[in-house]
């Protein structure tokens, strides 16, 4: 829905059409009026974002159910959705895995992460296809025995092993576990109760579909005393204290990871691993398992709702049904009739303006809030004008050395919104003609020419694709399929004769 809502809104932007946009949240609602070349263009301003727990609250300290819901999707989303999708980047790629994460940007402990998963407790591409790899469905409810067994016992001895019960604060001498830290206690796999098997069922579940194992045949996937009498049979290793673990305790501090190398333990933990070709050739294949509230028989929320309730029976924190955490997982808020009837009022008074052609000055901007109650309505921002200038230092020695005098502005004397558009329609002509239509209209040096991401021409260089016409450029290096098309949009920079940058609106070539 998100992505049609994006191409719909384009489409009203790129042909200058008129937008009503409105939208409810609760008890709060709002309406924005868009027009072409008056009103700045949806998208120009957005809410600030949401204010959301530190990091260490949500995965060491937490203190409402908010926070273990948040702790809890993130562990989802690792295990079955980031971490599988990272081990099928590693097939596809094999040894070239870190180097082709590195070239496309992403920071050397992000690909670390995505490796090993968290230093000390494990996950990652390794927990998938080494020594923790799953071949049977009896193997994936090890695995999630031992999750449990690391999600609600050994992470929190091992918390309460670097913070005793009795510790201070290091900076202010205070009981370090004051409000509104709570002091957790780990929990043990008890197979007679209903919230520990629920994990363990979902957890079973997950990891069997990530590796595409079914269940044992005529096996309910749900069937609790089958996991039950399975679980009788599974040892669990004991906690031992772990030397050298860093627990950020405070937003403010700065975990150190500069002496990890990871660019050294990227090639070490590569050079572990099975070969992609090798495991291919073993018939492996890793399910991407994306998070999705609304189907109850997928184990989602079962997953979320017990690991996120357990975590609150350890830290002493009310724990919620399955409802209401679906509802804040999903960040799900009831829609309110009333506040749908108010903003279909709003939408209505701005409809009627435009259809009876009414004048700037009358359209109003509104957002409502019934809780409060509040109501502001306020005129369209205008879109912002961008200006180019070229500009001449006249030294001025009596008044100011720096004096700066501005020449006439280029390209458009009176600017230009987003709203606005450069056509150049003369034909399919070739990448010189392109070139010389901005010098000789605009008075403008073309610099470089982009088309879908490639780069097409830059100053100086690919002199041979001159003489092509650029719709040729288009599907050779730009690999455009132009069946039915009489246009694109080439993305071109510019500057003056002086080498000053030009900026100019989008640029459409139409070609028939």
């Amino acid at each position: 829905m998100l992505k049609l809502a994006c191409m719909w809104t384009s489409a009203v932007f790129f042909f200058e059409k008129p937008l009503l946009e409105s939208g409810t949240l609760g008890t709060k609602c709002n309406v924005q009026v868009v027009l072409p070349h008056l009103t700045e263009n949806y998208g120009a301003s957005v809410d600030p974002p949401e204010k959301e727990a530190p990091q260490c609250t949500v995965h060491n300290f937490p203190h409402n159910i908010d926070h273990t819901l948040v702790w809890a999707r993130s562990e989802f989303v690792g295990n079955f959705e980031t971490f599988p999708a990272e081990t099928v980047r590693y097939l596809e790629k094999g040894a070239d895995f870190g180097k082709t994460m590195l070239s496309a940007g992403a920071a050397p402990m992000d690909v670390l992460q995505a490796l090993r998963g968290d230093a000390t407790w494990g996950g990652g591409v390794k927990d998938i296809i080494c020594a923790n790899r799953s071949a049977s469905y009896d193997d994936c409810i090890q695995w999630a025995c031992s999750k449990f067994q690391q999600y609600n016992n050994h992470i929190i001895r091992q918390l309460v092993h670097n913070f005793p019960e009795d510790a201070k604060n290091s900076r202010t001498g205070k009981p370090f576990w004051g409000p509104p830290k709570r002091f957790p206690t780990a929990l043990e796999l008890d197979p007679e109760d209903p919230l520990h098997m629920q994990f363990i069922i979902a957890a079973t579940n997950l990891r069997a579909q990530l590796y595409s194992i079914p269940p044992p045949e005529g096996v309910d996937p749900r069937d609790v005393t089958f996991f039950a009498r399975k679980i009788q049979g599974i040892e669990l290793a004991h906690w031992a204290p772990k030397d050298g673990v860093k627990i950020q305790a405070d937003p403010d501090e700065a975990i150190d990871h500069s002496s990890e190398a990871p660019e050294k333990q990227i090639e070490l933990i590569l050079g572990e691993l099975p070969a992609a070709d090798s495991l291919k050739a073993e018939g492996l294949t890793i399910s991407v398992n994306e998070f999705e509230k609304d189907d109850d028989t997928n184990f989602h929320m079962d997953f979320i709702a017990s690991l996120a309730n357990l975590r609150a029976r350890s830290y002493g924190i009310s724990e919620i049904d399955k409802l209401q955490a679906k509802l804040k997982a999903g960040r799900i808020i009831p829609a309110i009739a009333t506040t749908t009837a108010m903003v279909t009022g709003f939408v209505m008074m701005e409809l009627c303006k435009l259809l009876n052609s009414k004048p700037f000055e009358d359209y109003r901007n509104t957002f409502a809030n019934l809780a409060l109650p509040l109501m502001q309505m306020a005129e369209p921002m205008p879109p912002i004008n961008f200006k180019t200038r070229t500009e001449k230092r006249i030294p001025d020695p009596i008044n100011n050395p720096d004096y700066v005098e501005e020449l006439e502005t280029v390209c458009i004397p009176d600017g230009f919104t987003v709203w606005d558009k450069m056509t150049v329609d003369i034909g399919d002509i070739t990448l010189q003609e392109f070139i010389d239509h901005f010098t000789n209209t605009y008075n403008i040096e073309c610099f470089t020419v982009v088309i879908n991401g490639k780069i097409v021409y830059t100053m100086g260089t690919r002199k041979e694709r001159l003489p092509k016409k650029l719709t040729l450029l288009a599907q050779e290096v730009g690999k455009m399929d132009l069946t039915g098309q009489d246009f694109f949009m080439p993305i071109t920079n510019f500057m003056t004769e002086d080498g000053q940058d030009v900026e100019t609106p989008d640029i459409i070539f139409k070609f028939k």
